[in-house]
């Protein structure tokens, strides 16, 4: 009845994604590299990897990474689309699952 947030490029190293497979429910949040761009684009002063970076790089930057990632993430047992979803909806879906 836990929810771990590992952060984005957890799942991609070692046997990571078997092992949290192997231990609980795997959820991915997906949403398109435009979308969490946008997100992205509120915080990156404080996340080193692409402060300073301008939309447009941004945009390349989480295309490319996420197009790097998606192999792992959609091994997920639930898949959220989460473009254009209220947080607060993310939120209410998240605690159903966990109950």
């Amino acid at each position: 009845r836990t929810i771990v947030a590992t952060g984005g490029g957890a799942p991609c190293y070692g046997d990571n994604m078997d092992r949290f497979m192997a231990l609980g429910t795997t959820v991915y949040l997906k949403m398109s590299p435009l979308a969490l761009r946008d997100r992205l684009l509120h915080v990156r002063v404080v996340r080193p990897k692409i402060v300073g970076m301008g939309p447009e790089e941004l945009l390349e930057y989480v295309t490319t990474l996420l197009s790097e990632r998606e192999k792992y993430y959609s091994r997920a047992r639930i898949i959220i689309d989460c473009d254009d979803v209220p947080s607060r909806a993310i939120i209410a879906r998240l605690k159903y699952l966990v109950r």
